[in-house]
C-alpha cells in the first residue's frame, strides 16, 4: 500500500482533500503533525477516501477532526464503504459530545458532607428514639395481657430473621477460621 499522506486538489472547481494508504494507529503519529500543518480551515470542501487502504478509529479520529476543523459534515466523504462511513460517523458524533468536567475539590465541599452526615445520623438517631419509645409506651400493656401476643407472627419474624442471618453468619466464621489458620 502507498505511504499514507494526502493531497489538496482543486478539481471541477472544488477544492477536494484526496487520503491515501492506511490510516491506522501504527500511522497517527505521522499524520497529525502533517495534518495540523497542513490544509488550511476551509480550504477542502470534499474529502476523498477511495485511496484509502484500511481505517480503523484512529485514522476515523483524523479524517472526523479534518471535518470538523472545515466545518463539513459526513456527506462530505466521497469513496468510503459503508464500514468506514459508520467508524467516521460515530467519531465525528463523539467529538461533537461536550465533555463535562467535574468541579474541582474544595474544602467546603468536605464540611458540607461532613454538615450532611451528621444531620443525617440526627435524624436516624431521632427515629430510633421514636421507636424504642414506641416499644416502651407499648410493652406493658402487652406484658399485662399475654393474650394480645400473635404467637405465630412472633414465630414468623424470629424463623425469618435466623434464615436472613445464616449466610452473613457462615461468612463470619469462614473469615475467623481463615484468619485463625
Amino acid at each position: 500500500m502507498a505511504k499514507p499522506g494526502f493531497q489538496l486538489d482543486s478539481a471541477n472547481g472544488v477544492d477536494a482533500l484526496h487520503l491515501r494508504g492506511d490510516w491506522t494507529l501504527p500511522n497517527f503519529a505521522t499524520l497529525q503533525p502533517a495534518l495540523a500543518k497542513g490544509p488550511s480551515r476551509s480550504a477542502a470542501r470534499r474529502i476523498d477516501v477511495a485511496a484509502v487502504g484500511r481505517l480503523d478509529s484512529a485514522g476515523a479520529l483524523l479524517v472526523s477532526q479534518l471535518l470538523a476543523r472545515n466545518a463539513l459534515d459526513i456527506e462530505a466523504i466521497d469513496g468510503a464503504s459503508r464500514e468506514q462511513r459508520a467508524l467516521i460517523a460515530a467519531t465525528l458524533a463523539t467529538l461533537e459530545q461536550s465533555v463535562v468536567h467535574p468541579r474541582p475539590w474544595r474544602w467546603s465541599d468536605l464540611l458540607a458532607r461532613v454538615g450532611v452526615a451528621t444531620l443525617e445520623i440526627l435524624s436516624q438517631g431521632r427515629r430510633l428514639l421514636g421507636f424504642i419509645g414506641l416499644v416502651l409506651a407499648t410493652l406493658p400493656g402487652v406484658i399485662v395481657r399475654p393474650k394480645r401476643w400473635r404467637g405465630t407472627s412472633i414465630i414468623h419474624h424470629i424463623e425469618q430473621t435466623g434464615f436472613d442471618a445464616m449466610p452473613i453468619i457462615a461468612l463470619l466464621s469462614f473469615m475467623v477460621g481463615a484468619v485463625i489458620t
